[in-house]
């Protein structure tokens, strides 16, 4: 049978041989004393709560930078999961994976199910999609990418945009539909017409909405190469949340230390989160918690369960 790649059976092994040295790091952490790990600022008028991660860039790679990821996540996972009032989900903001492979999937999705457990919206970020041919690549990127989020999950997305309404909130995560470049997305007009209904229904009442994506605004939390960017959408998508009060953008991508939050003219939120797994700072996010009339941004090192105290915002809804 003439394959339109080649297989190196030597690197299917290695990759196999990893995954099993990923499954026996996590063996030794099972069990243990469940004790909290943090509380929310108002545990009396909370209404939701969740952890946001990007760039966690889990790799099958048994050398020191793949196992130092294993070991962020799953510190990660475990104090996200020991919240004195339970987290109502995990977001994962893209560049989840270092290749978007099988594997990689698999350990990571082990790791989820092992130290979180909990409700999981997961973004498609430029590393799961790498490859050259982009029509093959991209089917199978994506297949890689919403089968095992189905089975964690219970889902049935069958696209990289869908939205999730979790305690009465919507969250809604956006995602390329083609390879344009390494880095870039590509929205379709349809995602586009997409978004702008759903965020109707989302922040009608003035609840707010949140909205998840890889790339940030260009021009935003210091992205000013096109590459950091989202690309060719990116004044339009700017345009549709733009028009909607009490929108929170999540983005990732550019690989900061450290959270970053900015308020655009027409009053759209936007949080860029911190590489979780390749930083000079491993392990840091952002926790947030929903409560009538605000929503609080707390930045948070999972891996180290220690909060970040030059990040803090209190957001008052409109």
């Amino acid at each position: 049978m003439n394959l339109p790649f080649e297989i190196s059976f030597s690197a299917v092994f290695k990759e196999i041989a990893a995954y099993i040295v990923s499954v026996f790091l996590s063996l030794p952490f099972l069990g243990g004393a469940q004790t909290q790990s943090f509380a929310p600022l108002d545990a009396a008028g909370l209404k939701a709560q969740f952890s946001m991660i990007s760039d966690a860039h889990i790799e099958i790679n048994p050398a020191a930078q793949g196992v130092a990821r294993f070991e962020a996540l799953r510190e990660g996972l475990l104090d996200m999961s020991r919240s004195a009032a339970p987290n109502d989900a995990v977001i994962m903001a893209g560049d989840n994976t270092e290749n978007g492979q099988v594997l990689e999937y698999m350990a990571l999705y082990n790791y989820l199910r092992r130290f979180g457990g909990m409700d999981l919206l997961i973004a498609i970020g430029n590393h799961e999609t790498f490859g050259l041919d982009h029509n093959q690549v991209y089917r199978r990127a994506l297949s890689n990418f919403t089968c095992p989020y189905n089975l964690y999950s219970r889902a049935k997305t069958d696209k990289a945009y869908y939205y999730r309404v979790i305690k009465g909130y919507y969250f809604i995560v956006l995602g390329t539909e083609d390879i344009i470049d390494s880095n870039t997305a590509y929205l379709s007009p349809e995602q586009l017409a997409w978004l702008d209904g759903v965020l109707a229904q989302a922040t009608a009442g003035g609840k707010p909405a949140f909205v998840v994506n890889h790339q940030p605004f260009l021009g935003s939390h210091g992205a000013t190469r096109p590459e950091e960017g989202m690309g060719e959408q990116n004044d339009a998508v700017y345009v549709i949340v733009g028009k909607y009060k009490n929108v929170f953008y999540f983005s990732g991508h550019i690989h900061l230390d450290m959270p970053s939050y900015q308020r655009t003219a027409e009053g759209v939120n936007l949080v860029a989160l911190p590489a979780f797994g390749k930083s000079g700072v491993p392990g840091c996010g952002v926790q947030v918690e929903v409560y009538p009339g605000t929503v609080e941004l707390r930045g948070r090192n999972f891996a180290q369960g220690q909060w970040l105290e030059d990040f803090a915002a209190g957001i008052a809804l409109e």
